[in-house]
Order: C-alpha cells, then structure tokens, then sequence
C-alpha cells in the first residue's frame, strides 16, 4: 500500500504487506487479538496520519497501555526469552479501547491509501 501521490516502490525496495481485510474480519469477530495483526495496523495508522497530516490518536495512558499489550504479545525475540511467549490478559474496556482504535486506524488507512499494483489484495 502506497499514501495518494506516492509512487510505487522500485523492484530494489522490500514491500511489508498489511492485511487490512484480517484486521477488520477481526472487528467482527469475538476473537482474541492477534497481536502481530493488530500492531502492524496501528503502526501503519499513525505513519499514514504523520505522512498526510492528518491526526490519529494512538496515544494517551489508556491507550499507552493497550498498545504495549500489543508490543509485548509480539513476543520479540529481543525481549521475550527462548522458548516463551507473552500472551496479553484483556479486560472488556481495554479490548473496547482496542476495537476503537483499530477501528479509526482501518478507516484512516483506507481513506488514504491506494493498493500497490505489486502488494495483491489491501
């Protein structure tokens, strides 16, 4: 996916796909969060809001809070010892605050980005 305007990447630049469709197929549904999914989305939220001026907000103490559950359920090899694995405890209001966020970062994405002819489906 590419901000309007932006051309497309050359064939010397990786591509790091987002599954726009799981995140919402997710907001659907009464899942537990797939940390990766979820996390990738935000991130990608707030560089779209940076790159076109535009507001996201993706931060605050309760939000701060959700989002580290996200970092950490990552599981990052940096930060996580070998052989284990963080699995992020959500109460009602933080998967509200989740869904929320998600949410606006689905709908900020899609108003602003435009689908790679080399990145397959958005």
């Amino acid at each position: 996916m590419r901000t309007r305007g932006e051309p497309a990447p050359g064939p010397e630049e990786e591509l790091h796909l987002h599954d726009l469709d799981s995140a919402a197929r997710w907001l659907q549904a009464e899942a537990e969060p797939d940390c990766r999914l979820l996390f990738a989305i935000w991130n990608l939220a707030g560089d779209v809001a940076r790159s076109v001026n535009e507001t996201f907000e993706d931060r605050g103490e309760a939000l701060n809070d959700v989002y580290n559950k996200l970092f950490l359920g990552n599981s990052l090899p940096s930060i996580t010892p070998p052989g284990e694995q963080y699995h992020p405890e959500w109460t009602e209001e933080k998967l509200g605050l989740l869904r929320a966020s998600i949410q606006t970062a689905a709908d900020l994405i899609r108003s602003r980005v435009v689908p790679s002819s080399r990145s397959g489906p958005a």
